[in-house]
């Protein structure tokens, strides 16, 4: 019996010491961040992706190309260029200006109704023989640059204002060479339309308009402002006699600028549009 007691003692006291050793290494170790060699990549992602959208074009406003009329070299009308145009119009055409007072009223006029014109002016408003006058020259010159900031077309009338075929040939190609000159000088622009004083031509004048370049022209209504002081007779002269693609001669002077405003009127009225001339036709 005593013998057993230092036996179980000694197995007690074994045991006792392996309960303070450290955990076995058969333990699982802490889970790392780090991948392990020879782990394998992660597979790509299965989810379709869009492609980019292409940019649309920004879409342009339609430009419309703007209308084209020409003056017919036989008869004076205006005319569409497109054949098949149906519309009424008419060519204002002022002549002898510009006067000053009076060019500025019909200028206004003109406004009014948003029609343009070709002004026909008279060298002579600047100077006489060919030379400038201290008195009207800066003022012809300043009513030439309003009439073409206000739209309108200014051409030639001649200097003096002479019927040409009372002129010889020289002088005939001076009056309209000097003037084609000075209307350059001022607006930087050759004119490209002139009309005859009186409506009077000879082959000279068409000869020299030729070579110029230009494109002469008379009329086919008369306002016979020249004529009438009463303004009314003047507005019933004009409307009466008004036919689609009228080339209407009217002047600078004061009589018209009573008449004017009861032209364009009634001519609007009766569904007249008033274009200018964008061709040149020399004959």
């Amino acid at each position: 019996m005593h013998r057993k007691i230092p036996l179980l003692l000694a197995v007690a006291i074994t045991f006792a010491g392996c309960s303070n050793q450290p955990a076995s290494p058969s333990s699982a170790p802490a889970a790392s961040d780090q991948p392990s060699e020879g782990a394998a990549a992660p597979a790509p992602s299965t989810t379709p992706t869009s492609a980019p959208e292409e940019p649309q074009p920004l879409q342009q406003p339609e430009v419309k190309e703007p209308k084209r009329y020409y003056v017919d070299t036989q008869n004076f009308f205006i005319h569409s260029v497109e054949e098949s145009a149906n519309e009424k119009i008419a060519l204002l055409t002022f002549d002898d200006g510009p006067k000053g007072d009076s060019t500025l009223q019909i200028l206004d006029i003109l406004d009014r109704y948003h029609a343009k014109s070709i002004w026909f002016v008279s060298g002579f408003n600047y100077g006489y023989n060919y030379l400038p006058d201290p008195h009207k020259a800066k003022k012809f010159e300043e009513m030439i640059l309003e009439i073409r900031k206000r739209g309108h077309i200014v051409a030639n009338h001649s200097w003096s204002h002479e019927n040409f075929k009372q002129l010889p040939p020289d002088v005939q190609r001076k009056e309209i060479a000097s003037l084609s000159e000075l209307l350059e000088k001022i607006t930087g622009e050759k004119p490209k339309f002139i009309r005859p004083p009186f409506g009077s031509y000879t082959d000279v004048f068409q000869d020299e308009v030729k070579k110029q370049g230009m494109q002469w022209m008379n009329w086919s209504v008369g306002s016979l402002d020249w004529e009438y002081t009463d303004p009314q007779k003047v507005i019933q002269q004009t409307v009466s006699t008004m036919h689609n693609g009228a080339n209407i001669l009217m002047h600078d002077n004061p009589v018209e600028v009573q008449a004017l405003d009861g032209i364009l009127k009634r001519l609007t009225e009766q569904g007249y549009k008033f274009v200018l001339p964008t061709e040149v036709k020399p004959d």
